[in-house]
């Protein structure tokens, strides 16, 4: 009996507690309603920061002016990167201007021929031709233009030049047959080669007094009706960025002179009796 009473007491000491039963004494016994656990000091408790909606304006202002700081950055590059690319391709593109123009006065000079060497068959007259010149800075002479479809040449009056025509400055070319040559009254329509070009400077090769020496550069040709040179230095002084004179001469204009010499296969090499 003693021992069914201890064994009482040790189960109500340790019984269930706050779980609407009394083990102590073996009887119901309605407790307090279950509390839950506490987890202030709990290591995985959130903190109240995580629940607060949206951000504060200290933070959304430092978040636009870094991304204002990115875009910015992005826009120099792209812009330095586009500014490369078209200075690159303005440059080819000049380039390629310039040789296409240059091939072709090349090849219509490797054509000249002497027309005619009697002096009165040129005039200003209607029913003469133009008299040919090679000067300091114009060239004019006959040429043999070969034709792409009956493939017989023909005989062309050239002239090339560098100056401005409409406001619009460059190396113009002019041709036409012998027939419109003769009558002055139609004058021949300029054609525009090479944009930029401001001035054609050109010199002509002479033979030295003394033969050990080297050739004599002069810029004008004597007798262009009757001789044709055998060489031909030319230079042209180009403006890349503009195909206009300034208006005002102390504005800085980039400029640059691209040199060729050209050769005529029928030309001669003389001696400069009196240079010009």
């Amino acid at each position: 009996m003693s021992r069914m009473r201890e064994e009482k007491k040790r189960k109500g000491k340790f019984g269930v507690r706050n779980s609407g039963f009394g083990i102590g004494d073996g009887s119901f016994m309605p407790n307090s309603p279950p509390r839950a656990p506490h987890v202030e000091d709990s290591a995985f408790r959130i903190p109240h920061s995580a629940f607060a909606g949206g951000f504060t304006f200290v933070e959304l202002l430092i978040a636009a002016t870094m991304i204002a700081i990115l875009i910015v950055g992005l826009a120099s590059h792209l812009r330095g990167g586009i500014r490369v690319w078209q200075r690159a391709t303005e440059t080819t593109e000049t380039i390629q201007r310039q040789r296409v123009a240059l091939d072709q006065l090349e090849r219509e000079l490797a054509g000249a021929i002497v027309f005619d060497s009697r002096d009165t068959a040129y005039g200003t007259e209607e029913g003469r031709l133009p008299a040919p010149a090679f000067g300091p800075h114009e060239l004019r002479w006959f040429t043999v233009s070969p034709s792409a479809t009956s493939g017989i040449g023909s005989v062309r009056y050239v002239t090339y030049t560098c100056g401005s025509i409409d406001d619009t400055a460059g190396l113009w070319r002019t041709s036409q047959s012998v027939r419109e040559a003769r009558l002055p009254s139609t004058p021949a329509t300029p054609e525009l080669v090479l944009p930029g070009c401001l001035e054609l400077t050109l010199h002509y090769a002479y033979l030295p007094s003394d033969s050990a020496k080297p050739l004599e550069w002069y810029p004008e040709w004597n007798d262009a009706y009757k001789e044709l040179p055998r060489l031909i230095s030319a230079s042209f002084l180009i403006s890349p960025e503009t195909n206009r004179i300034e208006e005002d001469a102390s504005a800085h204009v980039q400029t640059r002179r691209v040199e060729r010499i050209f050769s005529i296969p029928v030309g001669l090499l003389k001696k400069q009796v009196t240079p010009p």
